[in-house]
């Protein structure tokens, strides 16, 4: 077990990547800190780590709030001391185009996309500098190429990408806390439903709409499952996050 005792911060972790991001820390000994607004599916991770014979911890959070923020970061100390990674995974997504999105659903998706990444980040960064621990953003592929009535999303997700290399920027030289940013391919999960299910498009037409819009050129296009997802960064996390500052990594399929 190449994490154990490693305190891990996972946001989102409720359900989705976020809940299979923290299984897969908790089999590798790692102590697993569930941040997710939804308090239910936060505590029923816990459980599921439990099961795993892991150790969790569910605390309900709004990334999106900078008072539900610290109280993360003291809920996270008063029961570990201390933190190795924070994983800013955490995210909503708006399926519409511009025109239809209301200015509120606007607000909401930057405030929890990317303002939750800003705010994690800043309050924890102090206290990974002492551990010499380790910043994972979830971006997207989104952030390079977009895709029908996805606006916010993907928005968003191209700024985080450019919020990870300007923090590996600022942040970098002090050789401590590292920053990373991860872009998962197609996730088959509720937000990648919503996306398409509207529009009637069966998985063989959203993967030739996929091919289309993201083109060839080698990206061979595959829908993964969180777990997939998750176990190729957990290698990416022991193996090569400690030679890597600000990098943005979209894995390709074999």
């Amino acid at each position: 077990m190449d994490l154990k005792d490693r305190v891990v911060v996972i946001t989102g972790a409720g359900s989705g990547i976020g809940r299979a991001s923290a299984l897969e820390f908790a089999r590798e000994g790692a102590r697993v800190v569930v941040a997710d607004v939804n308090g239910a599916g936060a505590q029923e991770t816990v459980e599921l780590i439990a099961k795993l014979g892991g150790q969790g911890l569910a605390v309900p959070t709004d990334v999106a709030n900078p008072d539900s923020v610290r109280h993360l970061v003291e809920a996270t100390l008063a029961a570990c001391q201390q933190v190795h990674v924070l994983f800013n995974n955490a995210a909503i997504q708006v399926n519409k185009t511009v025109e239809d999105t209301t200015v509120e659903e606007w607000n909401r998706e930057i405030a929890v996309n990317l303002g939750g990444v800003f705010l994690c980040s800043k309050f924890f960064l102090p206290h990974l500098r002492t551990t010499k621990g380790c910043i994972i953003n979830m971006a997207s592929v989104n952030g390079f190429f977009v895709e029908p009535a996805c606006a916010g999303y993907c928005a968003t997700k191209g700024a985080i990408i450019a919020l990870t290399k300007a923090m590996a920027i600022d942040h970098g030289k002090e050789r401590r806390a590292r920053r990373r940013g991860k872009t998962p391919r197609l996730m088959e999960n509720r937000q990648t439903q919503g996306s398409w299910a509207p529009r009637g498009f069966s998985r063989e037409r959203r993967r030739f709409l996929h091919h289309r819009i993201f083109g060839g050129g080698g990206w061979r296009l595959r829908f993964w499952s969180p777990t997939t997802e998750l176990s190729l960064l957990l290698i990416c996390r022991r193996k090569r996050l400690r030679r890597l500052r600000g990098r943005v990594g979209a894995l390709r399929t074999p």
